[in-house]
């Protein structure tokens, strides 16, 4: 089922391509027909007959190629869902939203000016407040955890070892029963094993129960989810920026944390 919004102006004044929210879903088995259901007090729509743990949200426009840039994706984890109105899908669908972001250097005169080291900054925020008590204009995005990455080895791990520091910081007995969205803009094609925890995110990690993967694009900003992520990636960039200009260098006095051949240091 989708919805079509009309062209707008881009930031530069360009227009805009058209965008498109699905919500696609499947059935257990064979079914003759499909029936929508429309709650007339609270505007959302059902399929009875979707499995509502197949059920997710995408936005998506045309590519000039003809293929599809997806925008946002994620899981409902209902079976009710709503079309253009993505505040409402997100309270329905999580209690809580925490974005997290790797930005990381490795060019070969970077690498060698620094000991062989590619260096990473991973920069997370958070929504602490629960969705439901808001109103989608005006909440407070906080910073989470603020990590140093580097590395001698390929800088392939950078981003799912952010995911990993960032869920790992996070208090599991205080999340326990509650709907975590980790909004990422990283590996769109596996998040989906992930969030039905058949592939594990990291070494051997498996999502905690609690959490689920929000994809959104960096370079987008016109929903809710891109605009969190763009803060946090925002942030990072700035800090990554610092260690480009100085060179890479552990703080003496934090904690430094070796992870299968990654250095993590805590920043803030």
């Amino acid at each position: 089922m989708a919805k079509k919004n009309g062209k707008a102006k881009g930031k530069n004044g360009e227009e805009k391509k058209p965008r498109t929210e699905w919500v696609y879903g499947v059935t257990p088995g064979l079914v003759e027909s499909l029936s929508i259901h429309i709650d007339a007090v609270t505007g959302a729509y059902s399929i009875p007959e979707l499995d509502p743990s197949s059920m997710y949200n995408q936005v998506s426009h045309e590519r000039d190629s003809g293929k599809d840039k997806i925008i946002t994706q994620f899981p409902l984890g209902t079976g009710e869902f709503y079309l253009d109105n993505m505040w409402q899908q997100l309270t329905s669908s999580f209690d809580y939203l925490m974005a997290v972001d790797t930005n990381y250097y490795s060019s070969p005169e970077f690498r060698e000016k620094n000991r062989g080291y590619a260096i990473g900054v991973c920069s997370s925020f958070i929504i602490r407040e629960r969705l439901a008590d808001l109103n989608g204009v005006s909440f407070e995005v906080k910073q989470h955890k603020t990590y140093l990455i580097a590395t001698t080895q390929n800088e392939s791990l950078f981003e799912p070892a952010g995911w990993h520091l960032a869920l790992s910081a996070l208090n599991p007995a205080v999340l326990k029963g509650s709907r975590l969205g980790v909004i990422v803009d990283h590996g769109l094609g596996d998040l989906p094993l992930m969030n039905k925890r058949e592939m594990s995110y990291f070494k051997d990690f498996i999502l905690p129960e609690y959490a689920q993967f929000i994809y959104a694009s960096a370079d987008k900003s016109e929903s809710v989810i891109n605009k969190i992520f763009q803060h946090c990636d925002k942030a990072g960039k700035a800090i990554l920026d610092h260690f480009k200009a100085s060179g890479f260098a552990l703080p003496a006095t934090q904690k430094v944390i070796d992870i299968d051949g990654l250095i993590v240091s805590e920043l803030l």
